[in-house]
């Protein structure tokens, strides 16, 4: 069982760059990453996300980049077409005002889009770089989702262990909720037959009622559910939509036995299994 909320950071430097990267995610119903790039650095994006991918199944995951290099080769490039349209428009403004075109080339570098400068980047130098550092991370990343989801799911069997004592509480009165059951029917035929009826006749009708407000279905469907909650939380895998799922099923459970119910004790069991449902359930939006 492993938890959505999960960090992880590094840092690189040489005499050219320094360069850091974090990894961090928080609960979220389905996978969102999100990576936060220089420009530059976009055509890497795709490879970046695919590790992500590779660790994670659900949650909202931000990964980023930042960096400032030390050392840049650029490039200066000028622009022959622009330089020679500022070049006519100076010279006649030059030769309408009588002044000399001597002074006119410091004026043209000057002049916007004359002279472009472009960075010479090497994308592989990058990746070099930034894919070791993010598989660095995603492991610390992975250790602290783990760490956190082995509390987690120590908190959510501590829960589960009360649905499972409240649940036989239910089923030592099960019994017991039969013989009331019983007891008012009988009680009922009487008024109504002024003390005379088939005995067969109203077992067969108690037998009927029994099935209807009994609880044994609800026990036995509770245990089914419990037990297969404790074989998936084993699983290794993303199982929080499954669990809760489960805490669903297991809730419809109990109300039914709640709205059953007639005796005080098994009602508290059923406020008791109901809140400790609540709580796995709370614990389930940080499970992956």
């Amino acid at each position: 069982m492993k938890s959505m909320t999960g960090y992880g950071f590094s840092e690189f430097s040489d005499d050219a760059l320094q360069l850091s990267v974090e990894l961090k995610s928080w609960n979220n119903r389905y996978l969102d990453i999100s990576v936060n790039l220089p420009p530059f650095l976009s055509p890497l994006e795709s490879d970046f996300r695919d590790r992500i991918k590779a660790r994670a199944e659900r949650g909202k995951i931000e990964f980023s980049v930042r960096l400032k290099e030390l050392q840049e080769e650029i490039e200066v490039i000028p622009d022959l077409k622009v330089a020679e349209s500022y070049m006519g428009a100076l010279r006649t403004l030059a030769d309408t005002l009588g002044e000399s075109s001597s002074s006119l080339f410091p004026l043209l570098l000057n002049m916007d889009g004359v002279l472009k400068s472009v960075k010479n980047r090497d994308i592989e130098r990058y990746r070099r770089v930034i894919i070791p550092l993010l598989d660095e991370i995603l492991e610390s990343f992975e250790h602290s989702r783990a760490s956190e989801g082995t509390a987690t799911k120590a908190h959510i069997l501590s829960n589960l262990e009360r649905v499972k004592d409240g649940l036989a509480v239910v089923r030592s009165g099960a019994a017991a909720l039969e013989k009331k059951l019983y007891a008012a029917l009988l009680e009922r035929f009487k008024q109504l037959t002024d003390g005379t009826f088939d005995e067969n006749r109203i077992l067969s009708e108690v037998a009927v009622l029994l099935m209807k407000y009994g609880v044994a279905e609800e026990i036995n469907r509770l245990d089914t559910h419990i037990a297969h909650f404790e074989a998936i939380a084993e699983q290794e895998n993303a199982v929080g939509k499954k669990l809760d799922f489960l805490c669903q099923e297991m809730n419809r459970e109990v109300n039914t036995i709640g709205s059953k119910n007639t005796i005080a004790e098994i009602g508290h069991a059923v406020v008791e299994m109901k809140e400790a449902i609540e709580n796995i359930r709370e614990q389930l939006r940080n499970v992956e």
